[in-house]
């Protein structure tokens, strides 16, 4: 299970996490099924839907929750 103190950090977290996996499929099927390129310009396109899609935000929840974790055991 995930340790993040309120609902609010969770719920967030949902929601980040489903836009996350949109972009991903969506690539994964260009670029995997589909036989689609990695381009240079391809890879820079997805990192920047991910920063958009709040990879940062996630990032960011995890490590509070893992923070508060650690904290918790001591």
């Amino acid at each position: 299970g995930r340790v993040f103190g309120n609902n609010g950090l969770s719920n967030a977290l949902s929601r980040y996490e489903t836009n996350l996996g949109d972009v991903i499929n969506a690539r994964i099927i260009e670029w995997l099924l589909a036989g689609q390129p990695v381009s240079d310009a391809a890879w820079a396109d997805f990192q920047d839907k991910l920063v958009k899609a709040g990879i940062e935000e996630v990032k960011k929840i995890n490590q509070a929750g893992y923070d508060r974790y650690k904290a918790s055991m001591n």
